[in-house]
């Protein structure tokens, strides 16, 4: 009675010991896919950061060579 009653409890646990370290293994997937998302969703938001800064100057570049070349015709 005795031994049974210690494998049985043994087994439960192995049994929640498992539910535990699955749980566990769960979240830490999460959090590394959570990771790695916002670590994606950074990079693009700096790519499009860079692109729009390049579309600024390059804008500030036309407008300044229009501006010297409208200067040097009505000159």
């Amino acid at each position: 009675m005795y031994k049974s009653q210690t494998l049985h409890n043994s087994r439960g646990s192995i049994f929640v010991l498992v539910l535990v370290v699955t749980f566990l293994t769960v979240m830490l997937g999460y959090l590394l896919f959570q990771t790695n998302t916002n670590l994606y969703k950074a990079s693009e938001e700096q790519t499009i950061q860079s692109v729009l800064e390049r579309n600024m100057s390059t804008k500030a570049e036309r407008a300044f060579a229009l501006s010297a070349s409208l200067n040097a015709n009505g000159s």
